[in-house]
């Protein structure tokens, strides 16, 4: 279908819209004209989102529904914890949970998120970190699984699979390592540690989820010193280079907000 779709048509489908998950309809105009994603910003969501999302996605030209996606890592980090239920942060699942647990704990979490009519989680977090955050020097945290890459990798894949499994697609995150980076890239510029020290230690949950088949992985707005000096999300040699190249990865590919500080 997509060979036979123009230029301009394809390009719609490359951008993604925010919304209040209180009021989906305020983005019937983007979504009538192509846009490819939905993303859904609150912290309460309405009971009957569903329905209206089922309602919006009918103006989707072609037929062709837009991807509708949240934040649902778990702690700090839940948009519709209201209606999916609380979760605990990627460092306490971790630290109290087996790799067997945290993918039963994200399939139950992915069949309600799908319930509500969301199809994309933009989780998990697959940065190697064990510092204090999240905050505006350390964008991580406790949204990463642990400062050990071998925990990080078991643990991030299995919540991957959970997700999967109840029928969401995992997003992970953030391509090709924000743990330890110099700041938080919603609110300032900053770099990840450099490109020898991400490969020795940050890189291997993003090498195992890309052998594991995740469907898409998020790009960081960090530049990465000793490989570019863009940001990641725009960078060819992390984009190209890396994660099509070096790893292989043909899956979907998106950046971090746009609109950060970064």
């Amino acid at each position: 279908m997509l060979a036979s779709w123009p230029l301009e048509r394809l390009a719609e489908q490359t951008i993604v819209v925010p919304v209040d998950e209180r009021n989906v309809a305020a983005v019937q105009a983007e979504v009538s004209a192509g846009a490819g994603g939905i993303l859904l910003f609150g912290t309460s969501a309405p009971s009957d989102l569903g329905t209206q999302l089922h309602a919006l996605e009918t103006f989707a030209p072609g037929g062709v529904a837009p991807f509708v996606m949240t934040d649902e890592e778990g702690g700090a980090v839940q948009r519709m914890a209201n209606i999916v239920g609380f979760i605990p942060s990627a460092r306490q699942m971790a630290a109290t949970m087996s790799p067997a647990q945290i993918e039963q704990l994200a399939y139950q979490l992915a069949t309600r998120m799908r319930a509500a009519g969301v199809t994309m989680d933009l989780a998990p977090v697959l940065d190697v970190d064990g510092g204090p955050g999240p905050n505006n020097l350390d964008p991580d945290g406790t949204r990463s699984f642990s400062a050990d890459e071998r925990i990080a990798s078991a643990d991030g894949r299995a919540f991957a699979a959970g997700l999967a499994a109840g029928g969401v697609l995992a997003v992970v995150k953030h391509f090709p390592g924000l743990g330890g980076a110099t700041g938080n890239t919603d609110v300032m510029a900053a770099a990840t540690p450099s490109w020898n020290q991400l490969r020795s230690a940050g890189l291997l949950p993003f090498k195992d989820a890309v052998a594991a088949h995740v469907p898409a992985v998020m790009v960081a707005n960090a530049t990465v010193p000793g490989l570019t000096t863009l940001p990641a999300s725009i960078s060819p040699a992390v984009i190209r280079g890396v994660l099509r190249g070096e790893l292989g990865f043909q899956g979907l590919i998106i950046t971090d907000s746009l609109s950060g500080a970064a």
